[in-house]
């Protein structure tokens, strides 16, 4: 397998797993009164860290462990290379928990924000009425 093909597929990884956290960040900070950033951001990168730091670690392998970790055709005795191919295979399925996760969170957040503008926009009203009457 060619370096550049390993080094897609950890980049895919990691992207994939940034993506769900950056769009919680824009709809926090869009949603918010006071236009801040959410708390502990560093929580919310923590998986696309450690697929950073998987993706790393696969990279440093020597070239026949990597084709190991890519490849179906070789076969892996124990050792580090099956703890790479269980942490990544781990980490493909947390992004579909982590999307589920953030989803949740975007859609609960957008109908508080929708709700805090009904408010903003009903009390509003009746003192632009009183500057007509």
């Amino acid at each position: 397998m060619p370096k550049t093909h390993m080094l897609l597929v950890v980049l895919n990884l990691a992207s994939a797993l940034c993506f769900t956290p950056f769009l919680w960040f824009y709809v926090f900070t869009l949603t918010s009164t006071s236009q801040s950033r959410p708390n502990r951001l560093f929580v919310h990168m923590l998986l696309p860290l450690l697929a950073v730091i998987a993706g790393l670690a696969v990279a440093w392998l020597p070239s026949d462990l990597q084709a190991g970790v890519f490849d179906d055709d070789l076969i892996l005795s124990l050792g580090w290379p099956v703890v790479f191919i269980v942490v990544i295979g781990l980490l493909e399925l947390a992004i579909h928990v982590q999307i589920a996760v953030y989803l949740f969170w975007i859609i609960r957040r957008l109908i508080q924000y929708r709700q805090r503008l009904k408010d903003v926009y009903a009390s509003t009203e009746q003192t632009e009425l009183n500057w007509i009457l």
